[in-house]
């Protein structure tokens, strides 16, 4: 077995399969780089990420997005509805003040774990998956 990554393809998939989507049926989708602890405050920024690069730090409380108001898990979708490369400015309260931030959204990360089968595994390979699992590995019958 091996591990890969995907797109995460809705807000409630939590990995652990392949994708159920082709490659194209996907849409690109905005990606903020923050996460929240309840409600509207920010619990924590992605090093990197577009949140990190505008200057959103954890604990500022999200207000508003292009002067509209939501909470957290509003403004991740709607920012994941925006393209990759669109601006967007997102009102934070911080210690009492409120701050403009413009952010420039990038493709969303690989997010979804999910385990494949190694196509030519070696003989280690095979005893691993044996151990690990408590069964013999089983090459697939040709389709």
């Amino acid at each position: 077995m091996e591990l890969k990554f995907r797109v995460k393809e809705s807000p409630t998939d939590r990995g652990g399969s392949a994708p159920r989507l082709k490659p194209g049926e996907l849409k690109a989708r905005g990606w903020l780089g923050a996460t929240f602890k309840s409600g509207s405050t920010i619990a924590c920024v992605v090093e990197g990420s577009p949140a990190m690069n505008a200057g959103v730090y954890a604990d500022d409380e999200v207000i508003a997005l292009d002067g509209y108001r939501l909470d957290g898990a509003t403004l991740v979708s709607r920012c994941e509805e925006k393209a990759p490369g669109d601006v967007v400015s997102i009102t934070v309260s911080r210690q009492d003040r409120l701050v403009e931030l413009k952010v420039k959204l990038e493709n969303k990360p690989a997010d979804a774990a999910y385990l494949q089968r190694v196509e030519h595994p070696t003989d280690s390979q095979k005893a691993a998956y044996s151990a690990w699992l408590g069964v013999p590995w089983d090459e697939p019958t040709p389709s």
